[in-house]
């Protein structure tokens, strides 16, 4: 998970403490920054009126984590500063994205008069000094006007904050850095040209239980000193040179990985969110996939569930072809799959609409109109379309 929701309990001090001097000449403003409530206010007094009201357990605010995959986060040390600033815009858009839907979404605050405050602290790295970029985001568990905040929900909403993150992050990185980044059949977040040799040689270390081996204590290094350790790192890696060839781009949903991050049983909105947002290979805006999700189960609202199997649609993805990403491509689809469900609720046959041999007359009339408002030659372009040149350049 690169969007984690933890307990925070403290007093702000450690982010307050912490300059990120690896991330100067890179970001917009200081390492702190008011996302949600007044913009206007000094960042300690933003992050004290966050965390002004503890709970009974001693909880003061959410710490949510939003953390860069390693194959992201490694761009700070090897590309000009010009495409290091990008990157981090691009990852700062992804954290507002996130928090956007935890907040309206997550918290249920859509609509609300009071405001969640937030505040973000970004940094570019960890304890060994290795490329991470990542976003401390404080969330009062109260908002502004005093109502509590419901922190279990929010954790519930954490998945589909991630895959929005990541969908974010994939379709940005071409114009951010000229490189495509994809899901790969694993399910791994890939960046072309980024050799997986230097991802093992600015990576923590793990114990055999795939758990990080931290040492020392946070320290605050100067720009220098961290420039110097990723020069040191960069100047000594093995390459392992296994590049991987970038997947077809057709502008349409990856089924399997609909199906696969979709599960089984009865999913909620969230759950369609995530899933959506995971199987645009190349990304999507998080706005597009929200309106993506609202076109394709308009009835889930609040606790409503839906069958996976029907938003699955094994049916209409065998006729009309996989779903498109574009939202208005998407609008038509879905007038498509209508009128193939009215052919069917005439009594006529799937197998019919997919091979016309055996039909009656009476069918084959039906299944022109369906025709008719089905660009089959269209779809089937769509299905085919080579894959589209790579924008990256080898890391090694």
């Amino acid at each position: 998970m690169t969007v984690r929701v933890l307990d925070y309990a403290g007093d702000g001090t450690y982010f307050l403490a912490d300059p990120a001097l690896e991330l100067d000449g890179l970001r917009r403003d200081g390492p702190g920054s008011v996302l949600r409530g007044d913009a206007d206010q000094l960042v300690a007094v933003a992050l004290g009126r966050a965390l002004e009201a503890p709970q009974s357990d001693g909880r003061r605010a959410l710490d949510v984590i939003v953390a860069a995959p390693k194959a992201v986060s490694v761009l700070l040390a090897t590309e000009p500063s010009d495409v290091a600033r990008s990157v981090v815009a691009l990852h700062e858009r992804g954290v507002d994205a996130a928090l956007r839907y935890l907040c309206d979404e997550g918290l249920g605050r859509r609509g609300s008069p009071g405001t969640p405050r937030a505040i973000g602290f970004t940094h570019g790295i960890n304890r060994m000094l290795d490329p991470h970029l990542h976003t401390h985001v404080v969330l009062s568990l109260h908002d502004d006007r005093g109502a509590p905040l419901d922190a279990r929900s929010v954790r519930a909403h954490g998945g589909a904050a991630d895959a929005l993150y990541l969908a974010t992050l994939r379709d940005g990185l071409p114009d951010a850095a000229r490189r495509a980044s994809w899901v790969t059949s694993t399910g791994r977040m890939h960046v072309d040209g980024v050799d997986l040799g230097l991802l093992a040689a600015t990576s923590t270390p793990r114990d055999r239980r795939g758990r990080i081996e931290r040492s020392g204590t946070k320290s605050h290094p100067s720009t220098a000193a961290v420039r110097a350790h990723w020069d040191r790192a960069l100047a000594s890696f093995e390459p392992v040179e296994c590049p991987l060839e970038a997947p077809a781009r057709t502008g349409r949903l990856d089924e399997y990985g609909f199906a696969a991050a979709l599960g089984e049983g009865l999913v909620a909105r969230r759950q369609v969110v995530r899933a959506w947002a995971t199987a645009c290979r190349f990304g999507q805006g998080a706005d597009e996939v929200l309106e993506s999700v609202r076109l394709l189960a308009p009835v889930l609202t609040g606790s409503v569930r839906q069958p996976a199997v029907v938003l699955r649609d094994d049916a209409g993805v065998r006729v009309l072809g996989s779903r498109p990403l574009e939202p208005e491509a998407l609008q038509s689809w879905l007038v498509g799959r209508d009128a193939l469900d009215q052919h069917l609720a005439k009594g006529f046959s799937l197998g019919h609409v997919l091979n016309r041999r055996g039909a009656t007359a009476r069918e084959r009339l039906s299944l022109a109109r369906l025709d008719a408002l089905i660009d089959t030659r269209a779809r089937d372009r769509a299905l085919q379309a080579p894959g589209e040149a790579s924008h990256g350049r080898a890391l090694s």
